[in-house]
């Protein structure tokens, strides 16, 4: 199993992420195969330059831990894999997944 959470902008300050959330990885590479992943050996700051993440900030990004055991074509390498262009609310529809607590200001549905 691997491991997704919700991420927010910046680097790591209150509540930087998510608990992870345990997924199959059989149902994240059907899901998130069509999408850009950026491959880290540790967990990245997205978006440092924001500063210290903070207790309100919105959850904006996707990020999924890959062990050994789960390597193959998509997740090539046991890591994180940030999930680009994808929001975390997207991503709890598309898995199933709780979404994180109350959309940001400046995201807007692209249906």
């Amino acid at each position: 199993m691997a491991e997704v959470m919700w991420v927010k902008d910046g680097t790591p300050g209150e509540h930087p992420a998510s608990a992870p959330m345990r997924v199959a990885i059989d149902m994240l590479e059907s899901k998130l195969f069509p999408y850009e992943k950026r491959y880290y050996d540790a967990p990245p700051s997205i978006n440092p330059a924001h500063g210290p993440s903070r207790r309100n900030d919105p959850f904006r990004h996707v990020l999924v831990r890959v062990g050994e055991a789960e390597i193959d074509d998509v997740f090539p390498e046991a890591g994180y894999y940030h999930i680009v262009h994808l929001a975390p609310y997207e991503a709890a529809e598309l898995l199933g997944l709780p979404a994180p607590p109350g959309k940001p200001a400046d995201w807007h549905d692209p249906a």
